[in-house]
């Protein structure tokens, strides 16, 4: 298997090749990041056409350290949450922690840096 265009073919691939997409599926990744700790997994791999990129979505479980102006430093699961603005919030910075993790994994298999974001975000009490 030679790949030429790696940001289009990989999506074909995963979708195609059984073995491929369970490969890419069955990693579990451990992020440990100042607000993010926790682990998580890639669940589905899909090509973008307006922006040409790949869009990775992702289910995650751990914890998610912020600031409450009510209580200051506070730690808590990454599925309980207290107001509307929380889970936007909880999914930026979920996003600015393992994209560089996501973005080198598949940097090795020929994707370029610019062309990985992080779609989808599925919050698990348990992976």
């Amino acid at each position: 298997m030679f790949i030429t265009h790696a940001t289009t073919e990989i999506p074909k691939l995963y979708k195609e090749n059984k073995k491929f997409g369970r490969l890419i599926r069955n990693n579990t990744f451990y992020v440990n990041n100042n607000d993010i700790k926790g682990h998580y997994k890639i669940t589905h791999i899909k090509y973008c056409e307006t922006h040409f990129d790949l869009r990775v979505n992702i289910k995650i479980a751990g914890t998610w350290s912020f600031y409450d102006w009510r209580e200051g430093n506070r730690e808590t699961c990454l599925t309980k949450g207290i107001s509307i603005r929380q889970p936007r919030a909880r999914n930026r910075d979920i996003r600015w922690a393992i994209k560089e993790q996501v973005k080198s994994y598949f940097n090795l298999m020929g994707v370029p840096h610019y062309n990985v974001n992080i779609g989808t975000i599925s919050i698990k009490e348990s992976l």
